[in-house]
């Protein structure tokens, strides 16, 4: 017996499979909205710092900012609380990047420095206290300071 699908049902079928699209570096800020609805985490009104849109997530236990550029692009994001957010989720298409380059083997203890080409991530901290920062050092505005950036 041969059955046929039509190929707009498979297209439709793998559009609903495919993971959603969240906010991560790189991306523009209608994803923001989608980044607290996927963190499951409160967005509070944008403010300003540093000449960056900053839109803040937050839930009991963590808070998260996103910093846009005067263009609307997510240049940083920021972390801090009892655990890591889902760095897969807000690094986007990065995260393959950073998990490559986190992997290579580290001396002692302590704060971590990743650096790839196109992507620096710092965190800090020790248990329910922990800190972060990941950001495109070629996509920052000019002026704005590192310690802005948490």
């Amino acid at each position: 017996m041969d059955i046929r699908v039509p190929s707009r049902f498979l297209v439709l079928l793998g559009l609903l499979a495919a993971p959603p699209a969240l906010a991560a570096l790189g991306e523009a800020e209608p994803s923001v909205a989608r980044d607290a609805q996927a963190l499951s985490m409160d967005r509070q009104p944008p403010s300003v710092r540093a000449g960056l849109a900053v839109h803040e997530l937050r839930s009991a236990t963590a808070t998260v900012r996103e910093y846009l550029a005067p263009d609307g692009t997510v240049v940083a994001v920021a972390w801090s609380g009892a655990a890591p957010p889902d760095l897969g989720l807000l690094l986007g298409a990065y995260a393959g990047e950073y998990r490559a380059a986190a992997a290579a083997p580290r001396a002692g203890r302590g704060p971590r420095h990743v650096e790839t080409g196109r992507l620096v991530v710092d965190t800090w901290g020790h248990a329910r206290a922990l800190h972060g920062r990941a950001y495109l050092p070629s996509r920052l505005p000019a002026g704005v300071n590192l310690d802005d950036l948490r």
